[in-house]
């Protein structure tokens, strides 16, 4: 699989993300693994910033609860399942690049 990041300020920062990512997928013997971990502006491409949004829009149901995004996109989205389901929302683990 080829993962496109919203490319960061910075060719650092890009670089920081790539060695975190690759170490998280190492870590948890994640198979297959990324071919490869890419920036691309999202401002300049229709695809990613929709792609961006969707993930914003599940990111934010699973950290706060709050479905009311969520399904706007809902019958859109083929092949979701939050497992285990929780009563508790989690709220995702922070990135520090």
């Amino acid at each position: 699989a080829i993962l496109v990041l919203d490319a960061p300020a910075s060719r650092a920062a890009l670089q920081a993300t790539r060695v975190h990512l690759s170490g998280v997928v190492r870590a948890r013997d994640i198979q297959p693994g990324f071919r490869k971990i890419v920036g691309h502006q999202s401002h300049r491409d229709e695809a990613l910033q929709c792609a961006d949004v969707v993930a914003g829009v599940v990111a934010d149901m699973l950290a706060s609860g709050n479905r009311a995004w969520f399904t706007l996109i809902e019958r859109r989205v083929v092949g979701f399942v939050e497992f285990p389901p929780s009563a508790e929302p989690k709220k995702p683990p922070r990135l520090d690049c």
